[in-house]
């Protein structure tokens, strides 16, 4: 009897151990699920006036259809907690570009590697909760590794990224950002009067490569930019 007691006793503490584990991660699962939907709500606040557009809250990006000699390709939108548009991005191509048209001849490899000093990507600020620091902090994460330079070099490429927005204005809602290859490097605007230009002709293939590579930021858009550069020119 006292053995089986024993067992018992065993048994009822294991289940009791199980029990408490299950109900901690429930209570942290319901935890993460309240912080989500406090942050969802609060840029919900934030962003009431700028309208519930598209199914996602925040403002509405215009792109116009030329810049600087270049065609508007495609356009995408970053998304947070389902319901907060965060950015949108336009991708822009040289009207004389030699990629337009190429087919089933075009991937992302080819577009990127081959569209040096005349590509860019214009990208709208479209909600308050985006902070320079945390925009510099995600771009950084996805651009660097794809920087090919050795690694000495690239974090002196990578700062002087870095630089180009902290010497500018904050960010805002609306706000404008251009990256425009240049053949030499990168062009990074800022607004309307803030312009920098990085000598590094890597950086501007890692900022291509971050959302039209194949580990892509917006994989919708990279598929839509390359099935309008294929087709060829409207």
């Amino acid at each position: 009897p006292f053995v089986l007691r024993q067992c018992i006793s065993t048994q009822d503490i294991a289940i009791m151990r199980t029990g408490r584990l299950l109900k901690r991660r429930w209570q942290q699962s319901i935890l993460r699920l309240s912080i989500s939907t406090l942050v969802a709500a609060l840029c919900w606040r934030c962003d009431a006036l700028t309208g519930f557009v598209g199914g996602a809250l925040g403002s509405d990006a215009s792109f116009p259809e030329t810049f600087e000699g270049k065609t508007l390709v495609a356009t995408g939108t970053k998304v947070k907690f389902g319901a907060v548009k965060v950015y949108s991005v336009g991708f822009y191509l040289d009207k004389n570009c030699k990629l337009w048209g190429l087919g089933s001849k075009l991937d992302g490899d080819r577009l990127i590697g081959s569209s040096h000093g005349q590509a860019a990507l214009r990208m709208v600020v479209t909600s308050s909760m985006v902070k320079r620091s945390m925009l510099i902090g995600k771009l950084k994460e996805k651009i660097e590794p794809c920087v090919a330079l050795e690694s000495d070099k690239r974090a002196e490429v990578m700062q002087r990224f870095e630089d180009a927005f902290t010497s500018g204005p904050e960010l805002e809602v609306d706000m404008v950002l251009l990256f425009t290859s240049t053949g030499k490097g990168l062009r990074i605007c800022v607004g309307d009067g803030h312009a920098v230009e990085v000598n590094s002709p890597e950086l501007a293939e890692a900022i291509l490569r971050a959302y039209l590579g194949g580990d892509a930021t917006l994989p919708g858009f990279r598929e839509e930019v390359i099935r309008v550069v294929a087709g060829g020119p409207a």
